[in-house]
């Protein structure tokens, strides 16, 4: 049986001289695991398509659970994310962000098309890394079902677009008059949210994919906005990833 698939290469493990596993990150088909022979020669025809950080069109045999590349073509490549580790190391917490909360047999569609925007964000644009990261991560929470009330207060209903406190693991806000009516967990973390980073936010979660990152919001407000997003999708996946360590330290 043969499919053929959209998807973006997110990871690879080699498997001896001339062999290896591709994760391969599609719209139709979610995350699949192929067998790409021939992969390492220079002669290989399919050497550019299979590498990770490559958008590609693939033929792929399937029998039983198991996918064999047949032929891969490039749609785009985002190589140039190479030239700056720091700008590598986001992205490829990114995409490992992406592999890990997708899955085989659903429609990663939404998760796609955010993934490539970031992805292109990084290479192609101007936008702060720190933006880009906080746009995915909070955007990321949200295709997978976990977007946070940013509307109103959770307690009294009233706007709370002025600033609010915003709980990390429950996911609402509560204005300042509320703000001691609420009792919760030992292990929920509670952010103040400034009008600036509320307005991010809410871009972020109700914007189109594909204008996320048009926003801005005050440099000295920046890095608490990614903070909050980092800490949000985290306490929502349950998982750290070593690239965003590394990202860190850069």
């Amino acid at each position: 049986m043969e499919i053929s698939a959209r998807g973006l290469v997110i990871g690879e493990t080699k498997l001896g001289d001339n062999k290896k596993y591709i994760r391969v990150l599609t719209d139709e088909y979610g995350t699949l695991s192929v067998i790409v022979h021939g992969a390492s020669g220079i002669k290989s025809k399919h050497l550019a398509a299979v590498r990770p950080f490559t958008l590609s069109s693939f033929v792929l045999t399937k029998k039983r659970d198991s996918y064999t590349l047949k032929e891969a073509s490039v749609v785009k490549s985002f190589f140039n994310l190479g030239s700056d580790p720091k700008m590598l190391a986001l992205a490829s917490y990114i995409v490992s962000a992406a592999g890990y909360v997708s899955a085989e047999g659903e429609d990663m569609s939404a998760l796609l098309s955010l993934t490539l925007n970031s992805l292109y964000a990084l290479s192609e644009s101007k936008k702060p890394h720190e933006l880009v990261k906080a746009a995915f991560e909070l955007k990321c929470a949200s295709v997978i079902g976990f977007a946070p009330a940013l509307i109103a207060c959770s307690k009294c209903g009233a706007d709370i677009a002025g600033g609010s406190y915003m709980h990390i693991y429950n996911g609402d806000c509560v204005c300042e008059n509320c703000k001691n009516k609420v009792t919760y967990p030992e292990y929920e973390v509670t952010y103040k949210l400034t009008a600036s980073v509320t307005a991010a936010m809410r871009y972020i979660v109700y914007s189109d994919i594909k204008k996320i990152f048009s926003f801005t919001v005050p440099d000295d407000e920046l890095e608490i906005l990614s903070e909050i997003c980092e800490k949000f999708l985290s306490a929502h996946i349950e998982t750290a990833f070593p690239a965003l360590k590394v990202y860190k330290e850069l």
